[in-house]
């Protein structure tokens, strides 16, 4: 009995890094490094999980700088210039127009659990 007990303990563990890395859905384009080129205007993107039904979000940065993600489901951050919001496997990141010179960064980190994944969208200023 008892090495069964230790059988099922060791067989249910979660060992770290065994988490499977978030997958995506999205019409999308960007690079092999998930940056996506925002033009001056803006624009909305939409990310699908493939492989996990619920996830939120670890992290947003905008020019380096922390957005305010709600303490409540961490599912929504409305920066200065971006707005990030999930609703059950589906991450909607709106970019607004660039009427600086200066280009931006807005970095994203999504998580559902042990596991994260990284976008960053780079918008041109408006003389670039």
């Amino acid at each position: 009995m008892l090495i069964l007990s230790i059988f099922v303990f060791a067989a249910c563990e979660s060992k770290d890094g065994d988490w499977e890395k978030m997958k995506w859905g999205t019409d999308v384009k960007m690079d092999k490094e998930k940056i996506i080129t925002v033009p001056v205007t803006g624009g909305t993107y939409v990310f699908k999980c493939t492989n996990y039904g619920s996830f939120w979000l670890s992290g947003v940065l905008e020019d380096d700088r922390d957005v305010s993600i709600d303490d409540v489901r961490w599912e929504n951050a409305i920066g200065k210039w971006s707005s990030v919001k999930i609703e059950k496997n589906v991450m909607t990141v709106i970019v607004f127009p660039n009427n600086d010179n200066r280009n931006r960064l807005l970095k994203v980190t999504p998580t559902a659990g042990d596991i994260f994944s990284y976008f960053s969208f780079n918008q041109a200023g408006k003389n670039d």
